[in-house]
């Protein structure tokens, strides 16, 4: 059986209330405790998540168009110029199509950081080695790194996920409690130029371990969620991923993750070249391509976004890494892509185009390539701009203006 939490027996995408969603977890201090409880009872099992899987594709998941055509009504009813707020109009109606709810609501909100090392740093990828990935994992407990900062700014639960981080120590680490470790492989992936970086078992695991993370985070009240990761040599299996996903050469989509030399850059663009070379992978078998070149965060990002997807609550993508998991979704259930919420332009060619072959589009262009869900984070505030325009702006009768005629729609209908 898969983890014990009573969302499992229960139908999560009936979009119940955050007040009902939380009771079934029974009362707890604060939303991080209960979502922690839940993950601490989770088991694993290949053949349960392979057949979910099977099943989740065949499920009529779709947006609630009828509550994004009300959510557009209601827009188009207030007293201000027709789509005037542009793209955050569009998103807004994109979340309550994905919500079910009319006027979406973001708040409870978390954010979970998957943390693993890749076994590919031993082909001199990156510029940093593994111990790096624990470090900043113990920096996030601490306060010390922009993603929890901005967390707390933004009123987000934090809850890093140990998948295989090499050099944490788990329980004997400081701050070992506010992390939920679930080491599928201690030392981290196998370098995947001279192996799979995990087995396909290994990978429905990792999958699976995000899937709770979604249904714990929805059973505990959660109305909006970040996926982040954190993983020294993660944009080579990024890289390596998507390549392998979308057919195109990752020489064409290379980048150079943390900061590489000329030299180092084209030596990451010739590995990745070589591994994928000895290989036959593509978007036929989604599951396969994960376990050969990516990651266990990767994995777990790309389960967190199909039980999101299917407990009806929206995800905010990040960059590079959220991207490849967010492709591998779409290729293992092609209608997941409707509850991904686009941020920002990630720095990285890989992150485009997997943006131009799922048709999101983001909305701020920062220049931002930290990782870790820090610059999904910063779409929240923007969000909460337009959703109090949506909810406190009068209609045009109370703002003794007249309604505007929506041209643009009668040009639409008329073509």
């Amino acid at each position: 059986m898969m983890g014990s939490h009573p969302m499992h027996d229960n139908k999560i995408s009936e979009n119940l209330p955050p007040e009902k969603l939380g009771e079934k977890l029974g009362e707890k201090t604060g939303l991080k405790e209960q979502i922690l409880d839940a993950l601490r009872g989770f088991e694993f099992s290949a053949e349960e998540c392979s057949t979910w899987l099977a099943e989740l594709k065949q499920t009529a998941l779709l947006p609630d168009k009828a509550a994004a055509a009300a959510c557009r009504a209601q827009w188009q009813a207030l007293c201000k110029p027709l789509y005037s707020l542009g793209r955050l109009e569009e998103l807004i109606c994109r979340l309550a199509g994905a919500s079910g709810q009319k006027i979406p609501e973001i708040s409870p909100r978390a954010a979970y950081i998957f943390v693993a090392d890749n076994g590919i740093v031993e082909e001199g990828v990156s510029q940093t080695g593994q111990e790096v990935t624990a470090q900043v994992l113990r920096n996030i407990n601490e306060r010390k790194c922009t993603v929890k900062l901005w967390s707390e700014r933004y009123g987000l639960d934090l809850i890093p996920v140990d998948l295989g981080a090499r050099y944490y120590r788990g329980e004997e680490e400081p701050g070992a409690a506010e992390v939920f470790v679930h080491k599928i492989m201690p030392e981290g992936t196998h370098s995947f130029l001279r192996q799979d970086a995990m087995s396909r078992e290994q990978a429905l695991e990792a999958l699976a371990v995000g899937r709770e993370c979604a249904w714990a985070a929805a059973g505990a009240g959660v109305r909006l969620l970040v996926g982040g990761e954190m993983g020294i040599g993660n944009t080579s299996s990024s890289t390596a991923l998507i390549s392998a996903l979308l057919g195109c050469p990752p020489e064409e989509i290379c980048g150079r993750g943390s900061g590489l030399s000329d030299e180092a850059f084209r030596h990451k663009s010739k590995v990745l070249g070589q591994a994928l070379a000895s290989r036959k992978l593509g978007p036929a078998d989604p599951l396969g391509a994960l376990a050969a070149v990516g990651g266990l965060d990767i994995a777990a990002l790309c389960g967190l976004y199909l039980g999101a997807a299917e407990a009806r609550v929206p995800v905010l993508l990040d960059g590079l890494i959220s991207y490849a998991a967010a492709l591998c979704a779409f290729y293992l259930v092609p209608a997941s892509q409707a509850f991904l919420i686009p941020t920002h332009v990630a720095r990285e060619k890989g992150a485009a185009a997997v943006a131009k072959a799922l048709n999101l589009k983001a909305v701020l262009d920062l220049d931002i390539a930290l990782g870790e869900g820090s610059g999904a984070i910063l779409l929240i505030p923007l969000l909460e701009a337009a959703l109090q325009d949506l909810n406190e702006l009068p209609r045009f009768a109370e703002g003794h203006v007249e309604a505007y005629e929506d041209f643009a729609a009668k040009s639409s209908e008329q073509n």
